[in-house]
């Protein structure tokens, strides 16, 4: 049975295009990983330092998995423009 995620991410005010940047560095490693059905990088039109990152995956183990493959020095691209410093809980 295949599983959906979705992450939300929120800017700091004026970080919204380096959040954007941080986000798509991340994204082809999210759909190089092993179970990736598809994976989509989303902008909120109404509060533009929003954005999702929608993930489907073929199985959660493939989900759980896909964690352990994004290097933490990519994860940390994206923390400076994180809204309150941190990454949405896995």
């Amino acid at each position: 049975m295949s599983v959906t995620r979705i992450n939300r991410f929120t800017s700091e005010e004026g970080m919204a295009a380096d959040l954007h940047e941080g986000l798509r560095a991340i994204v082809p490693l999210v759909e190089a990983s092993g179970g990736c059905l598809s994976s989509r990088l989303m902008r909120n039109t109404d509060f533009a330092r929003e954005f999702g990152i929608q993930e489907e995956r073929a199985s959660v183990e493939a989900h759980r998995a896909s964690l352990e493959r994004v290097p933490p020095e990519t994860v940390a691209i994206v923390m400076p423009p994180l809204a309150g410093g941190h990454v949405p809980n896995r």
